[in-house]
């Protein structure tokens, strides 16, 4: 069985906490606060060293992408888009 010190313990407590204190004001942005570079903080909390390009695609292929994210929450709240 493995036994974790005081001090772990209190570690993971933090990395919740700093994890859900980002998850949440992730999940509260709203209108243009909701974009892609957001993400980027997002994922900065999770603190692993993983380092992502967050070079955007093309124009073409960003519009394409934009247009898919709002009809899926179109199709997921009938009436949102009229």
């Amino acid at each position: 069985m493995m036994t974790s010190t005081s001090s772990e313990v209190d570690e993971l407590k933090k990395r919740v906490r700093r994890l859900e204190s980002a998850i949440e004001k992730h999940r509260l942005q709203t209108g243009h606060q909701m974009c892609w570079e957001n993400d980027e903080e997002l994922w900065s909390a999770l603190n692993d060293g993983v380092q992502i390009d967050h070079t955007p695609p093309p124009w073409d292929e960003f519009m394409t992408r934009c247009a898919a994210y709002r009809k899926s929450k179109d199709d997921r709240s009938p009436g949102a888009g009229q």
